[in-house]
């Protein structure tokens, strides 16, 4: 709470289906629909065809929520079922430490990363994509099972990494003292990340005391 309705388009007016409608002209018949007087919390989702402001808000806006923009060509109709338009997602390198591995120890196929919050306990944050055969070997050199003391459970709930409630977890604990590089995109909540992060390189330089809660802000775009 707040919550907010955010409007994005309008398929039909006054039962009458408009999908066929370009989305030029599906937006004006939204944008002179929302100039009425409404109740508070209902918001007509932003637009523009300068490029310079979408890239302000890929660059500008993350810290508020923004994940990113999606791009629609003018001339197109909505099409159910289909996707003609490209999501451009803003993205960035973080740092996690690894507290476990899906797979055995000696051939990883995915990590289960942490990040500490403000009191300094490492908090589940994420569960990566597969590891590439060359990212398993470099992740296999460095991590050890982890001994009688851990500090997360043997299975994590499913719901922790953004998923539909499902079977917990279950994975193979390591010691928290591996940090690596992680390429991952701006929804960041609770902890943890939404969507899985991918692997980018072990940080021999680094250690778990060097990991801070604050996010980096080095940023970069993908579709």
């Amino acid at each position: 709470m707040p919550a907010f309705y955010v409007v994005i388009d309008v398929l039909a007016l006054d039962g009458m289906d408009i999908r066929s409608m370009s989305y030029a002209a599906r937006r004006a018949i939204l944008e002179d629909l929302l100039t009425r007087r409404l109740p508070h919390g209902l918001v007509l989702m932003p637009m523009s065809t300068e490029f310079a402001v979408a890239r302000a808000w890929l660059v500008n806006h993350s810290d508020a929520g923004v994940e990113g923009v999606v791009a629609k060509r003018l001339d197109h109709g909505y099409r159910p079922g289909g996707r003609m338009w490209r999501k451009v997602r803003t993205r960035f390198t973080a740092e996690a430490v690894v507290g476990g591995v899906l797979g055995a120890v000696t051939r990883p196929e995915a990590l289960i990363v942490g990040r500490p919050d403000h009191r300094g306990r490492l908090r589940v944050a994420a569960r990566t994509t597969r590891l590439s055969r060359a990212a398993r070997e470099d992740i296999a050199a460095v991590v050890t099972a982890a001994g009688a003391e851990h500090p997360w459970p043997p299975t994590i709930a499913s719901s922790r990494f953004g998923q539909r409630p499902a079977e917990p977890v279950t994975y193979v604990q390591v010691e928290p003292t591996t940090v690596v590089e992680l390429d991952v995109d701006t929804a960041f909540e609770d902890h943890r990340w939404r969507h899985p992060p991918r692997f980018i390189r072990v940080r021999r330089d680094l250690r778990l005391s060097d990991v801070s809660m604050a996010l980096p802000v080095s940023r970069s775009w993908s579709a």
